[in-house]
């Protein structure tokens, strides 16, 4: 299966999940994102961050959990602010940064390291 986005678009913010990335390939996209100045919110991460969490983190509830059809898809769901200044071409640049990075993140399972270390 291929790397993906499936988009949820909302006015001031973009919502998207990304398919087809096991978890050491899903936190590269994330972090080489965010080292081209795209950072996005992950919804799956296991410690709360801002307005990004799962049930279990919600401590004021006697009893949270996620069921597993939401966490299936809380674990690959991101979002990302935009500011309502950003023009078109902005918007254009940051949705190639991240399909860039989506594709360099996929690519890498391809790429088997050698038993020697080179």
């Amino acid at each position: 299966m291929s790397a993906g986005l499936q988009c949820i678009s909302i006015p001031t913010t973009d919502t998207f999940t990304v398919a087809g990335l096991d978890a050491p390939r899903f936190q590269d996209f994330l972090g080489r994102c965010q080292g081209r100045g795209v950072y996005l919110k992950w919804f799956g991460n296991r410690e709360a961050k801002g307005y990004t969490s799962l049930s279990e983190q919600w401590h004021y509830m006697h009893d949270p959990h996620t069921p597993p059809q939401t966490f299936m898809t809380l674990e690959r769901l991101c979002d990302m602010r935009i500011p309502l200044g950003l023009g078109v071409q902005d918007c254009a640049t940051i949705a190639e940064i991240i399909a860039e990075e989506l594709s360099a993140a996929d690519a890498a399972r391809d790429i088997v390291p050698s038993e020697t270390g080179d």
